[in-house]
């Protein structure tokens, strides 16, 4: 028996007419987003998630130990996984994925727990990331000027074409 953790449960709702939000369907029984390779059961595959027009990213905070995030883009035939997210200095427990947020062609990814050189304990960080044509690139990993272990920096994340938020 799976876990509630191993299996993708996300809801689609759309506006209808003005009347108010009602669900198109949950995704994973409409076959929509379908879990990528190398997830498994413990990786909290969905703990986060964040749509923006044709593209929405995934968070999956455990996978790996590391924790990862995956990008999926709407085609013809639903959502189909496009790349997956990893921190270029993943650590085990770091949280990478607890936290997403997608806008245009930026996304961040909260890595709560994420050790830092120089930090004792885990301050967290946010590691951005831009797209060009369909491949997504970490641009810079985004850390608290006063990081402290505990801070728990990247807990909660969001970003628009021209800003970002972070919970610090």
């Amino acid at each position: 028996m799976r876990s509630r953790c191993s299996m993708l449960s996300i809801l689609v709702f759309v506006i209808l007419g003005g009347l108010g939000w009602e669900p198109v369907a949950s995704a994973q029984e409409a076959g929509e987003f379908k879990l990528p390779s190398g997830a498994s059961e413990g990786d909290y595959f969905g703990q986060s998630v964040s749509i923006d027009g044709n593209y929405a990213i995934v968070g999956a905070g455990q996978q790996g130990g590391t924790g990862a995030a995956h990008i999926f883009k709407l085609s013809d035939n639903g959502w189909v996984h496009q790349q997956e997210l990893t921190a270029s200095d993943a650590e085990d427990n770091d949280g990478f994925g607890v936290s997403v947020s997608i806008s245009g062609d930026h996304a961040i990814v909260g890595a709560y727990f994420n050790k830092i050189s120089g930090i004792s304990g885990s301050p967290g960080s946010a590691y951005l990331f831009t797209r060009s044509d369909d491949t997504w690139t970490e641009q810079k990993n985004l850390i608290a000027s006063d990081a402290a272990g505990g801070d728990q920096f990247g807990l909660s994340v969001s970003v628009s074409a021209i800003s970002l938020a972070y919970r610090v």
